[in-house]
């Protein structure tokens, strides 16, 4: 399950730096959100062809299920998002 992230007012540092992602991804195509049930993973969707070969190197990892690559960190999607 992927359920994509939506940019609100942050109330925390944690939802800032996820409206970031979210924005970054959107400016190239992509969706980010959540991939996996409980606590979820960190995960890129849309259209990720293009960028599969770099999200692997950072780390990512391919969910078939949800067709999404996930992370298992915050941080490890940040740096795969500066990579792209």
């Amino acid at each position: 399950m992927f359920i994509k992230h939506t940019v609100r007012p942050a109330f925390n540092g944690l939802e800032e730096r996820k409206n970031r992602l979210a924005e970054k991804a959107a400016a190239l195509g992509l969706t980010f959100g959540t991939s996996g049930m409980g606590y979820g993973k960190n995960a890129f969707g849309g259209n990720t062809f293009d960028v599969k070969d770099v999200l692997k190197a950072q780390g990512a990892r391919f969910d078939g299920q949800s067709k999404v690559w996930y992370f298992e960190s915050l941080e490890a999607a940040e740096a795969a998002i500066a990579a792209l």
